[in-house]
């Protein structure tokens, strides 16, 4: 996932990469490279010559066949989708699963926590979306706005105290994986399981990138998929710490500064 004492992220079915106090962050599989743009993001490869406006950071609308997409920055108004996206694409990610369980309140628990982690940071502007939240990625920037804020606690009142104690630690254990220098983290890449294949994760992951190379910061995620790893190696991340947490197997790893292939 891309999770923390502001729960940063969690992962999911496509690409991917949000707490309390934890970041938990959310991984689905990373999807296939983009191609690249003329303003340093990236985004998907389509059809030559058929771009329309930039929307964001220089990444381009592109049709690709017949399929035309753009990256956002995503607005309050996207929320609801934006959390089925998450929860759909994360259903049987490890760490949704040690977080919340496989009884019937998973589903209920997981919403809860993909809006968390959409509140705490939509109003930073470190949101992007596809297709109107089809496909998210959540960053936290270096100096995110209040990261202790009511978000946090209108979570805990609505999650058990086990959920939110295993949220915690988990938070705390990447916590210290992470520098204390400033950097990006991506604590949620999602592309919900009835868009897959379009190639969209590199795409919407792209701003975030882009915005760490352009400060001169590296940026950083963790994942509970070893599918993830490889993925996210061939995009450019490499591994910085691994660890155990109650059985469950996480990677951290880092995206290096004033690089921007992705």
């Amino acid at each position: 996932m891309a999770a923390a004492s502001q729960h940063r992220g969690a992962q999911a079915a496509n690409p991917m990469p949000g707490g309390t106090s934890p970041k938990y962050r959310a991984r689905a599989r990373p999807p296939t490279p983009p191609a690249t743009d003329d303003a340093g993001g990236r985004a998907n490869r389509g059809a030559r010559g058929a771009e329309a406006h930039q929307p964001v950071g220089g990444l381009r609308s592109i049709v690709r066949g017949v399929t035309q997409f753009e990256v956002t920055r995503a607005t309050p108004d996207v929320r609801r989708r934006v959390v089925r996206t998450v929860v759909a694409a994360f259903s049987a990610d490890p760490a949704f699963r040690y977080f919340f369980g496989d009884s019937g309140a998973f589903e209920a628990q997981a919403t809860t926590f993909a809006g968390y982690l959409f509140d705490k940071r939509v109003t930073n502007g470190t949101v992007w979306v596809i297709d109107g939240g089809a496909s998210v990625a959540m960053w936290d920037a270096p100096d995110p706005a209040d990261p202790h804020g009511e978000p946090t606690w209108a979570m805990a009142r609505q999650l058990p105290s086990e959920t939110m104690g295993r949220l915690d630690a988990y938070e705390a254990a990447v916590h210290e994986a992470l520098p204390a220098t400033p950097h990006w983290y991506l604590g949620i890449l999602a592309t919900h399981p009835c868009s897959a294949g379009q190639r969209w994760g590199r795409a919407v992951m792209a701003p975030g990138v882009a915005s760490a190379t352009s400060a001169g910061l590296p940026a950083y995620l963790e994942t509970t998929n070893t599918d993830n790893v490889d993925l996210y190696s061939r995009a450019g991340w490499e591994v910085t710490a691994s660890m155990t947490i109650d059985a469950l197997s996480v990677w951290v790893m880092r995206h290096p500064a004033g690089t921007a292939d992705i």
